[in-house]
Protein backbone atom coordinates (compact mmCIF):
# COMPACT_ATOMS: atom_id res chain seq x y z
CA UNK A 1 0.00 0.00 0.00
CA UNK A 2 2.88 2.32 0.86
CA UNK A 3 4.39 1.96 -2.26
CA UNK A 4 1.49 2.02 -4.01
CA UNK A 5 0.50 5.13 -2.57
CA UNK A 6 4.67 6.43 -3.98
CA UNK A 7 3.86 5.51 -7.23
CA UNK A 8 1.03 7.43 -7.36
CA UNK A 9 2.46 10.59 -7.54
CA UNK A 10 4.02 9.69 -11.21
CA UNK A 11 7.31 11.37 -10.59
CA UNK A 12 8.79 8.23 -12.47
CA UNK A 13 6.58 8.94 -15.47
CA UNK A 14 8.47 10.73 -18.32
CA UNK A 15 6.34 11.87 -21.55
CA UNK A 16 8.24 10.62 -24.62
CA UNK A 17 10.59 12.74 -25.88
CA UNK A 18 10.00 13.22 -29.90
CA UNK A 19 11.60 11.60 -32.30
CA UNK A 20 13.03 15.24 -33.80
CA UNK A 21 14.57 16.39 -30.43
CA UNK A 22 16.37 13.02 -29.92
CA UNK A 23 17.64 13.46 -33.31
CA UNK A 24 18.50 16.64 -32.25
CA UNK A 25 20.43 15.83 -29.15
CA UNK A 26 22.11 12.78 -30.53
CA UNK A 27 23.73 15.26 -33.31
CA UNK A 28 24.31 17.51 -31.41
CA UNK A 29 26.69 15.02 -29.61
CA UNK A 30 28.31 13.74 -31.70
CA UNK A 31 29.18 17.29 -32.48
CA UNK A 32 30.58 17.99 -29.26
CA UNK A 33 32.91 14.50 -29.50
CA UNK A 34 34.59 15.61 -32.84
CA UNK A 35 35.40 18.65 -31.52
CA UNK A 36 36.32 17.70 -28.07
CA UNK A 37 40.07 17.80 -28.80
CA UNK A 38 40.92 20.44 -30.26
CA UNK A 39 38.94 22.39 -27.60
CA UNK A 40 40.10 20.33 -24.89
CA UNK A 41 43.79 21.42 -26.10
CA UNK A 42 42.61 25.34 -26.00
CA UNK A 43 41.08 25.55 -22.86
CA UNK A 44 44.08 23.14 -21.29
CA UNK A 45 47.05 25.81 -22.22
CA UNK A 46 44.43 28.64 -21.26
CA UNK A 47 44.21 26.99 -17.70
CA UNK A 48 47.79 25.98 -17.69
CA UNK A 49 48.82 29.44 -18.22
CA UNK A 50 46.45 30.88 -16.02
CA UNK A 51 47.61 28.62 -12.89
CA UNK A 52 51.39 29.01 -13.92
CA UNK A 53 52.04 31.69 -11.31
CA UNK A 54 50.51 30.29 -8.61
CA UNK A 55 53.49 27.57 -8.67
CA UNK A 56 56.16 29.74 -7.87
CA UNK A 57 54.56 30.68 -4.17
CA UNK A 58 53.78 26.84 -3.68
CA UNK A 59 56.52 25.06 -1.41
CA UNK A 60 59.25 23.01 -2.31
CA UNK A 61 62.73 23.88 -4.39
CA UNK A 62 63.00 26.96 -6.43
CA UNK A 63 64.46 24.62 -9.21
CA UNK A 64 61.14 22.62 -8.81
CA UNK A 65 58.80 25.59 -9.01
CA UNK A 66 60.48 27.37 -11.82
CA UNK A 67 60.29 24.23 -13.70
CA UNK A 68 56.44 24.04 -12.62
CA UNK A 69 55.96 27.14 -13.83
CA UNK A 70 57.64 26.95 -17.85
CA UNK A 71 55.73 23.53 -17.89
CA UNK A 72 52.21 24.38 -16.50
CA UNK A 73 51.04 25.09 -20.32
CA UNK A 74 52.18 21.86 -21.40
CA UNK A 75 50.51 20.12 -18.31
CA UNK A 76 47.20 21.98 -19.27
CA UNK A 77 47.88 20.69 -23.22
CA UNK A 78 48.22 17.24 -21.92
CA UNK A 79 45.26 17.05 -19.90
CA UNK A 80 42.93 19.22 -21.98
CA UNK A 81 44.06 16.76 -24.82
CA UNK A 82 43.12 13.67 -22.47
CA UNK A 83 40.06 14.75 -21.07
CA UNK A 84 39.00 15.77 -25.14
CA UNK A 85 40.06 11.92 -26.23
CA UNK A 86 37.96 10.07 -23.53
CA UNK A 87 35.19 12.51 -24.57
CA UNK A 88 35.64 11.60 -28.09
CA UNK A 89 35.97 7.79 -27.32
CA UNK A 90 33.31 7.55 -24.72
CA UNK A 91 31.18 10.40 -25.52
CA UNK A 92 31.64 11.80 -21.46
CA UNK A 93 34.68 12.64 -19.30
CA UNK A 94 36.12 10.33 -16.76
CA UNK A 95 37.60 13.84 -15.07
CA UNK A 96 38.01 12.08 -11.38
CA UNK A 97 40.37 9.74 -12.66
CA UNK A 98 42.29 11.80 -15.22
CA UNK A 99 42.94 14.54 -11.46
CA UNK A 100 43.57 11.40 -9.31
CA UNK A 101 46.38 10.82 -11.61
CA UNK A 102 47.44 14.02 -11.86
CA UNK A 103 47.44 14.64 -8.36
CA UNK A 104 49.14 11.08 -7.13
CA UNK A 105 51.73 11.46 -9.94
CA UNK A 106 53.18 15.50 -9.06
CA UNK A 107 51.20 16.47 -5.86
CA UNK A 108 50.10 13.07 -3.65
CA UNK A 109 50.54 15.55 -0.42
CA UNK A 110 49.93 18.91 -1.90
CA UNK A 111 50.31 22.50 0.62
CA UNK A 112 49.47 25.70 0.77
CA UNK A 113 51.57 28.04 3.47
CA UNK A 114 49.19 30.23 5.63
CA UNK A 115 49.97 33.62 3.62
CA UNK A 116 47.86 32.08 0.66
CA UNK A 117 45.00 30.23 2.57
CA UNK A 118 41.55 31.32 4.43
CA UNK A 119 41.99 33.07 8.05
CA UNK A 120 46.00 32.29 7.49
CA UNK A 121 45.55 28.36 8.79
CA UNK A 122 47.50 26.58 6.15
CA UNK A 123 45.86 23.74 3.87
CA UNK A 124 47.42 20.54 3.12
CA UNK A 125 45.54 18.31 0.45
CA UNK A 126 46.26 14.48 0.96
CA UNK A 127 45.18 12.14 -2.23
CA UNK A 128 47.00 8.87 -1.85
CA UNK A 129 44.99 5.77 -0.39
CA UNK A 130 47.65 5.20 2.27
CA UNK A 131 48.40 8.36 3.14
CA UNK A 132 44.78 9.66 3.52
CA UNK A 133 44.55 6.23 6.01
CA UNK A 134 47.17 7.41 7.83
CA UNK A 135 45.62 10.90 8.64
CA UNK A 136 41.98 9.46 9.39
CA UNK A 137 43.86 7.38 11.60
CA UNK A 138 46.18 9.82 13.94
CA UNK A 139 43.62 11.27 15.78
CA UNK A 140 45.99 12.60 18.06
CA UNK A 141 47.45 15.10 15.90
CA UNK A 142 44.47 15.32 13.26
CA UNK A 143 41.21 16.43 15.22
CA UNK A 144 37.91 16.53 13.96
CA UNK A 145 36.64 19.73 15.67
CA UNK A 146 35.66 21.04 12.58
CA UNK A 147 32.52 18.68 12.34
CA UNK A 148 31.74 19.36 15.94
CA UNK A 149 31.27 23.06 15.65
CA UNK A 150 28.60 22.40 12.98
CA UNK A 151 26.91 19.59 14.25
CA UNK A 152 26.45 21.65 17.46
CA UNK A 153 24.82 24.40 15.46
CA UNK A 154 23.11 21.97 13.83
CA UNK A 155 20.98 19.14 16.33
CA UNK A 156 23.25 19.05 18.52
CA UNK A 157 26.52 17.49 19.66
CA UNK A 158 27.29 13.77 18.04
CA UNK A 159 30.28 11.56 18.89
CA UNK A 160 31.34 11.59 15.06
CA UNK A 161 32.32 14.92 15.46
CA UNK A 162 33.99 14.61 19.10
CA UNK A 163 37.89 13.96 19.57
CA UNK A 164 39.59 11.73 21.59
CA UNK A 165 40.47 13.18 25.29
CA UNK A 166 44.18 13.47 25.74
CA UNK A 167 44.73 10.74 28.45
CA UNK A 168 42.71 8.22 26.25
CA UNK A 169 44.62 4.83 26.11
CA UNK A 170 42.74 3.72 22.76
CA UNK A 171 44.46 6.50 20.58
CA UNK A 172 44.50 5.11 17.32
CA UNK A 173 48.04 5.62 15.37
CA UNK A 174 48.54 5.69 11.75
CA UNK A 175 48.28 2.64 9.15
CA UNK A 176 50.25 4.38 6.46
CA UNK A 177 53.73 5.40 5.74
CA UNK A 178 54.42 6.98 9.05
CA UNK A 179 53.52 4.02 11.36
CA UNK A 180 55.99 4.16 14.35
CA UNK A 181 57.49 0.93 14.59
CA UNK A 182 56.04 -1.95 16.86
CA UNK A 183 52.80 -0.19 16.78
CA UNK A 184 49.68 -2.03 16.37
CA UNK A 185 47.80 -0.49 13.02
CA UNK A 186 44.38 -0.39 15.13
CA UNK A 187 44.15 -0.18 18.85
CA UNK A 188 40.57 0.07 20.42
CA UNK A 189 39.65 2.42 22.78
CA UNK A 190 38.36 1.67 26.06
CA UNK A 191 35.20 3.93 26.90
CA UNK A 192 36.71 6.20 28.99
CA UNK A 193 35.28 9.85 27.69
CA UNK A 194 31.80 11.17 26.07
CA UNK A 195 32.95 10.09 22.63
CA UNK A 196 33.11 6.61 23.57
CA UNK A 197 30.13 6.39 25.75
CA UNK A 198 28.11 7.93 23.07
CA UNK A 199 29.39 5.76 20.23
CA UNK A 200 28.68 2.83 22.98
CA UNK A 201 25.01 4.25 23.40
CA UNK A 202 24.51 4.42 19.59
CA UNK A 203 26.14 0.87 18.69
CA UNK A 204 23.71 -0.27 21.26
CA UNK A 205 20.60 1.23 20.32
CA UNK A 206 21.87 0.06 16.34
CA UNK A 207 21.47 -2.88 17.16
CA UNK A 208 22.83 -5.37 14.54
CA UNK A 209 19.37 -7.23 13.57
CA UNK A 210 20.02 -7.97 10.03
CA UNK A 211 17.41 -10.09 9.08
CA UNK A 212 14.74 -7.43 10.34
CA UNK A 213 16.38 -4.80 8.14
CA UNK A 214 16.55 -6.84 5.00
CA UNK A 215 13.31 -8.21 5.06
CA UNK A 216 11.77 -4.51 5.58
CA UNK A 217 14.38 -2.73 2.94
CA UNK A 218 13.51 -5.63 0.29
CA UNK A 219 9.95 -6.26 0.71
CA UNK A 220 9.39 -2.49 0.06
CA UNK A 221 12.29 -2.46 -3.14
CA UNK A 222 10.65 -5.29 -4.38
CA UNK A 223 7.13 -3.81 -4.05
CA UNK A 224 8.26 -0.63 -5.85
CA UNK A 225 9.96 -2.69 -8.75
CA UNK A 226 6.67 -4.38 -9.12
CA UNK A 227 4.46 -1.21 -9.24
CA UNK A 228 6.89 0.26 -11.67
CA UNK A 229 6.63 -2.43 -13.79
CA UNK A 230 2.37 -2.65 -13.38
CA UNK A 231 2.79 1.11 -15.04
CA UNK A 232 1.80 1.80 -18.99
CA UNK A 233 5.37 3.01 -19.38
CA UNK A 234 7.26 0.70 -17.00
CA UNK A 235 9.56 3.74 -15.41
CA UNK A 236 10.90 4.26 -12.06
CA UNK A 237 12.45 6.88 -10.32
CA UNK A 238 15.79 5.64 -8.70
CA UNK A 239 15.77 8.40 -6.74
CA UNK A 240 12.08 9.99 -5.30
CA UNK A 241 10.57 6.73 -6.08
CA UNK A 242 13.01 4.17 -5.24
CA UNK A 243 15.95 5.30 -2.75
CA UNK A 244 13.87 7.69 -0.72
CA UNK A 245 10.77 5.91 -0.26
CA UNK A 246 12.68 2.49 1.10
CA UNK A 247 15.11 4.90 3.12
CA UNK A 248 12.43 6.59 4.75
CA UNK A 249 10.46 3.45 5.00
CA UNK A 250 13.25 1.66 6.79
CA UNK A 251 13.84 4.80 9.62
CA UNK A 252 10.24 4.25 10.46
CA UNK A 253 10.14 0.45 10.95
CA UNK A 254 13.61 0.26 11.88
CA UNK A 255 14.40 3.14 13.65
CA UNK A 256 11.25 4.05 14.67
CA UNK A 257 11.31 7.63 13.78
CA UNK A 258 8.09 8.42 11.09
CA UNK A 259 8.43 11.30 8.92
CA UNK A 260 6.11 14.20 9.62
CA UNK A 261 2.65 14.52 7.70
CA UNK A 262 4.00 17.14 5.54
CA UNK A 263 6.82 15.28 4.98
CA UNK A 264 9.71 17.56 6.48
CA UNK A 265 11.97 14.62 7.90
CA UNK A 266 14.63 13.82 4.63
CA UNK A 267 14.79 17.81 3.80
CA UNK A 268 15.56 17.99 7.40
CA UNK A 269 18.31 15.49 7.27
CA UNK A 270 20.02 16.90 3.91
CA UNK A 271 20.24 20.16 4.96
CA UNK A 272 22.10 19.93 7.69
CA UNK A 273 24.28 16.97 6.47
CA UNK A 274 25.62 19.24 3.16
CA UNK A 275 25.97 22.54 5.92
CA UNK A 276 28.04 19.72 8.27
CA UNK A 277 30.29 18.16 5.44
CA UNK A 278 31.21 20.63 3.28
CA UNK A 279 32.98 24.09 4.93
CA UNK A 280 32.71 26.53 2.38
CA UNK A 281 29.20 27.07 2.79
CA UNK A 282 27.71 29.07 4.97
CA UNK A 283 25.25 32.39 5.51
CA UNK A 284 22.05 31.43 4.08
CA UNK A 285 22.84 27.59 4.08
CA UNK A 286 23.78 27.58 7.80
CA UNK A 287 20.62 29.92 9.07
CA UNK A 288 18.53 27.17 7.28
CA UNK A 289 20.80 24.39 8.80
CA UNK A 290 20.27 25.58 12.01
CA UNK A 291 16.58 25.88 11.63
CA UNK A 292 16.27 22.36 10.50
CA UNK A 293 17.99 20.84 13.33
CA UNK A 294 15.80 22.70 15.76
CA UNK A 295 12.50 21.63 14.15
CA UNK A 296 14.14 18.07 14.02
CA UNK A 297 14.99 18.06 17.62
CA UNK A 298 11.35 18.81 18.18
CA UNK A 299 9.99 16.10 16.18
CA UNK A 300 12.41 13.50 18.09
CA UNK A 301 11.55 15.18 21.59
CA UNK A 302 8.09 14.11 20.86
CA UNK A 303 9.34 10.86 20.07
CA UNK A 304 10.88 10.30 22.99
CA UNK A 305 8.39 11.73 25.49
CA UNK A 306 5.87 9.32 23.73
CA UNK A 307 8.55 5.94 24.42
CA UNK A 308 8.59 7.69 28.12
CA UNK A 309 5.33 7.61 28.72
CA UNK A 310 4.59 4.08 27.37
CA UNK A 311 7.51 2.97 30.08
CA UNK A 312 5.63 4.64 32.60
CA UNK A 313 2.47 3.10 32.10
CA UNK A 314 3.88 -0.56 31.83
CA UNK A 315 3.49 -0.69 28.15
CA UNK A 316 5.72 -3.03 26.80
CA UNK A 317 8.89 -0.70 24.70
CA UNK A 318 9.10 -1.76 20.85
CA UNK A 319 11.96 -2.75 19.78
CA UNK A 320 13.67 -0.20 17.55
CA UNK A 321 16.12 1.99 17.73
CA UNK A 322 14.56 4.51 19.55
CA UNK A 323 12.80 1.90 22.22
CA UNK A 324 16.41 0.45 22.50
CA UNK A 325 18.25 3.87 23.21
CA UNK A 326 15.44 4.92 26.08
CA UNK A 327 15.61 1.40 27.63
CA UNK A 328 19.69 1.87 27.74
CA UNK A 329 19.21 5.13 29.45
CA UNK A 330 16.38 4.31 31.50
CA UNK A 331 18.67 1.92 32.90
CA UNK A 332 21.85 4.04 33.39
CA UNK A 333 19.37 7.14 34.79
CA UNK A 334 19.36 5.20 38.68
CA UNK A 335 15.49 6.49 38.89
CA UNK A 336 16.22 9.91 37.54
CA UNK A 337 14.76 11.12 34.61
CA UNK A 338 16.42 9.76 31.47
CA UNK A 339 18.67 12.40 29.80
CA UNK A 340 16.56 13.47 26.86
CA UNK A 341 18.87 15.48 24.91
CA UNK A 342 21.10 13.28 24.70
CA UNK A 343 19.01 11.15 23.30
CA UNK A 344 17.66 13.25 20.83
CA UNK A 345 20.82 14.08 19.24
CA UNK A 346 22.52 10.89 19.42
CA UNK A 347 19.12 9.71 17.33
CA UNK A 348 19.34 13.04 15.14
CA UNK A 349 23.06 11.82 14.31
CA UNK A 350 22.16 8.24 13.73
CA UNK A 351 19.75 8.65 11.34
CA UNK A 352 21.28 11.34 9.56
CA UNK A 353 24.49 9.08 9.16
CA UNK A 354 21.72 6.52 8.03
CA UNK A 355 20.00 8.36 5.45
CA UNK A 356 21.76 10.81 3.55
CA UNK A 357 24.83 8.90 2.24
CA UNK A 358 22.89 5.73 1.83
CA UNK A 359 20.74 7.28 -0.14
CA UNK A 360 23.40 9.51 -2.08
CA UNK A 361 25.71 6.48 -2.42
CA UNK A 362 23.14 4.36 -3.79
CA UNK A 363 22.14 6.35 -6.76
CA UNK A 364 25.72 6.62 -7.79
CA UNK A 365 26.31 2.94 -7.45
CA UNK A 366 22.90 2.49 -9.39
CA UNK A 367 24.30 5.08 -12.23
CA UNK A 368 27.56 3.06 -12.40
CA UNK A 369 25.62 -0.48 -12.84
CA UNK A 370 23.68 1.06 -15.20
CA UNK A 371 26.53 1.38 -17.70
CA UNK A 372 28.27 -1.96 -17.50
CA UNK A 373 28.61 -3.93 -20.69
CA UNK A 374 27.13 -6.59 -21.23
CA UNK A 375 28.69 -9.64 -19.96
CA UNK A 376 29.11 -8.06 -16.63
CA UNK A 377 25.46 -6.83 -16.47
CA UNK A 378 24.47 -10.45 -16.61
CA UNK A 379 26.77 -11.85 -13.96
CA UNK A 380 24.78 -8.98 -11.78
CA UNK A 381 21.22 -10.07 -12.56
CA UNK A 382 22.03 -13.42 -11.87
CA UNK A 383 23.71 -13.00 -8.80
CA UNK A 384 20.58 -10.93 -8.29
CA UNK A 385 18.23 -13.34 -9.02
CA UNK A 386 20.08 -16.42 -7.02
CA UNK A 387 20.38 -14.11 -3.83
CA UNK A 388 24.01 -14.13 -3.98
CA UNK A 389 24.67 -11.40 -1.55
CA UNK A 390 28.49 -11.89 -1.88
CA UNK A 391 28.73 -11.05 -5.69
CA UNK A 392 26.47 -8.32 -5.30
CA UNK A 393 28.21 -6.77 -2.45
CA UNK A 394 31.45 -7.17 -4.93
CA UNK A 395 29.60 -5.35 -7.34
CA UNK A 396 28.08 -2.44 -5.23
CA UNK A 397 31.41 -2.12 -3.89
CA UNK A 398 33.24 -1.48 -6.38
CA UNK A 399 30.78 0.56 -8.10
CA UNK A 400 30.95 3.22 -4.88
CA UNK A 401 34.65 3.14 -5.53
CA UNK A 402 34.24 5.56 -8.30
CA UNK A 403 32.04 7.92 -6.45
CA UNK A 404 32.87 8.14 -2.80
CA UNK A 405 30.33 10.05 -0.77
CA UNK A 406 31.46 11.83 1.06
CA UNK A 407 34.53 12.82 -1.16
CA UNK A 408 36.45 14.50 1.46
CA UNK A 409 36.94 14.37 4.92
CA UNK A 410 37.78 17.45 6.95
CA UNK A 411 40.64 17.64 9.75
CA UNK A 412 42.21 19.85 11.97
CA UNK A 413 45.89 19.97 12.98
CA UNK A 414 46.34 20.21 16.64
CA UNK A 415 50.11 20.68 16.40
CA UNK A 416 52.75 20.48 13.81
CA UNK A 417 53.60 17.01 12.22
CA UNK A 418 55.69 15.54 9.33
CA UNK A 419 53.79 13.12 6.95
CA UNK A 420 55.61 10.21 5.20
CA UNK A 421 58.79 10.97 6.69
CA UNK A 422 61.60 9.95 4.64
CA UNK A 423 59.41 9.77 1.29
CA UNK A 424 59.45 11.68 -1.68
CA UNK A 425 55.84 12.56 -0.59
CA UNK A 426 57.12 14.36 2.57
CA UNK A 427 55.65 17.37 3.67
CA UNK A 428 55.29 19.21 6.78
CA UNK A 429 51.75 19.99 8.14
CA UNK A 430 51.80 23.17 10.55
CA UNK A 431 49.82 23.38 13.53
CA UNK A 432 46.47 24.77 13.20
CA UNK A 433 46.41 23.71 9.13
CA UNK A 434 43.06 22.19 7.58
CA UNK A 435 43.72 19.10 6.16
CA UNK A 436 41.60 18.09 3.51
CA UNK A 437 41.68 13.98 2.58
CA UNK A 438 39.80 12.58 -0.48
CA UNK A 439 38.66 9.17 -0.44
CA UNK A 440 37.16 9.95 -3.63
CA UNK A 441 40.90 10.09 -5.06
CA UNK A 442 42.38 7.57 -3.16
CA UNK A 443 40.02 4.91 -4.74
CA UNK A 444 41.83 5.44 -8.09
CA UNK A 445 45.23 5.02 -6.12
CA UNK A 446 47.05 2.93 -8.94
CA UNK A 447 49.24 1.40 -6.39
CA UNK A 448 46.17 -0.03 -4.36
CA UNK A 449 43.78 -0.56 -7.28
CA UNK A 450 45.64 -1.44 -10.59
CA UNK A 451 44.14 -0.17 -13.83
CA UNK A 452 42.00 2.27 -11.51
CA UNK A 453 39.56 3.26 -14.41
CA UNK A 454 38.62 -0.75 -15.01
CA UNK A 455 35.22 -1.66 -13.29
CA UNK A 456 36.48 -4.56 -12.00
CA UNK A 457 34.24 -6.38 -9.12
CA UNK A 458 36.89 -9.49 -8.12
CA UNK A 459 39.01 -7.28 -7.00
CA UNK A 460 41.48 -8.62 -4.04
CA UNK A 461 40.17 -6.88 -1.25
CA UNK A 462 41.73 -6.69 2.35
CA UNK A 463 41.05 -4.51 5.11
CA UNK A 464 44.02 -2.04 4.01
CA UNK A 465 43.26 -2.58 0.29
CA UNK A 466 39.31 -2.01 0.46
CA UNK A 467 37.79 1.04 -1.20
CA UNK A 468 37.25 4.08 1.20
CA UNK A 469 33.48 3.93 1.45
CA UNK A 470 32.86 4.52 5.34
CA UNK A 471 36.34 6.53 6.45
CA UNK A 472 39.05 5.06 8.48
CA UNK A 473 39.53 4.48 12.03
CA UNK A 474 38.15 5.78 14.97
CA UNK A 475 35.74 7.78 13.33
CA UNK A 476 34.56 5.38 10.48
CA UNK A 477 30.88 4.86 10.06
CA UNK A 478 28.95 3.38 12.56
CA UNK A 479 26.30 2.25 10.29
CA UNK A 480 28.85 1.09 7.70
CA UNK A 481 27.58 -2.49 8.00
CA UNK A 482 23.86 -0.73 7.66
CA UNK A 483 24.51 0.99 4.95
CA UNK A 484 25.94 -2.14 2.57
CA UNK A 485 22.87 -4.44 3.81
CA UNK A 486 20.35 -1.79 2.63
CA UNK A 487 22.47 -0.95 -0.85
CA UNK A 488 22.78 -4.58 -1.83
CA UNK A 489 19.28 -5.72 -0.97
CA UNK A 490 18.35 -2.45 -2.85
CA UNK A 491 20.63 -3.32 -5.84
CA UNK A 492 19.52 -6.92 -5.88
CA UNK A 493 15.96 -5.86 -6.42
CA UNK A 494 16.11 -3.69 -9.08
CA UNK A 495 18.97 -5.26 -10.96
CA UNK A 496 16.81 -8.92 -11.02
CA UNK A 497 15.28 -7.59 -14.55
CA UNK A 498 16.53 -5.82 -17.08
CA UNK A 499 17.03 -2.13 -16.60
CA UNK A 500 18.24 0.66 -18.78
CA UNK A 501 18.50 4.45 -18.42
CA UNK A 502 15.17 6.06 -19.70
CA UNK A 503 16.08 7.89 -23.18
CA UNK A 504 17.51 11.29 -23.15
CA UNK A 505 17.98 13.39 -20.19
CA UNK A 506 15.47 11.71 -18.05
CA UNK A 507 17.81 8.33 -17.76
CA UNK A 508 20.27 10.86 -16.29
CA UNK A 509 20.92 12.24 -13.03
CA UNK A 510 19.39 15.12 -12.44
CA UNK A 511 19.58 17.63 -9.75
CA UNK A 512 17.53 19.61 -8.21
CA UNK A 513 16.34 23.56 -8.44
CA UNK A 514 19.80 25.16 -8.48
CA UNK A 515 19.93 27.92 -5.40
CA UNK A 516 17.26 25.93 -3.43
CA UNK A 517 18.14 24.38 -0.26
CA UNK A 518 18.80 21.53 -0.28
CA UNK A 519 17.89 21.00 -3.84
CA UNK A 520 19.98 22.61 -5.80
CA UNK A 521 23.13 19.71 -3.75
CA UNK A 522 21.46 16.41 -4.25
CA UNK A 523 19.89 14.57 -6.81
CA UNK A 524 16.19 14.46 -7.87
CA UNK A 525 15.60 12.35 -10.86
CA UNK A 526 17.11 9.05 -12.88
CA UNK A 527 14.26 7.46 -14.45
CA UNK A 528 14.99 4.08 -15.41
CA UNK A 529 12.81 1.59 -17.69
CA UNK A 530 12.06 -2.28 -16.84
CA UNK A 531 11.82 -5.59 -18.11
Amino acid sequence: MLAARVLARDRGVVASESWVRLAFISAARMAARICAVPVGALLGIYVGTFVAPALLVVRGEWVKRIALFVLSPFFGLYFGVSLGFSYLSKGKVDKTLLVAKAFHKYAPIFTLPKALTHQGLGLVVVTRHRDVRDVLARDDVFRVDLYDERMRAAAGAFFLGMDASADDPGKSHPSGCSTPPGVPQRLEAAPTGDYDRERALGAAALGRDEAHMKESVGRMAQALVNGALGRPTRTLDVVSEFAHAVQLNLIKEYFGISDTSDERLLGWLETMSFFIFNFWVGGPYRTLAVRAGSELSEHLHELVRERVAEMAHDRPIVDDVVGRMVLRLQAASQGQPIDEALAVRCLAGLISGATVPTIGTLVQVVDRLLDLPAPLRNELKKASLTQNDAVVRRFVREAARFSAYPPTLYRHAASAHLLCPGTDREKSVEQGAWVVTLPILANFDESIFPNPEVFDPYRNETEETAPLLFGWARHRCLGEHMAELVIVEMVKRLFSRDVERAPGSAGRIQKGEAGKIPDGDYARRLIVHLE
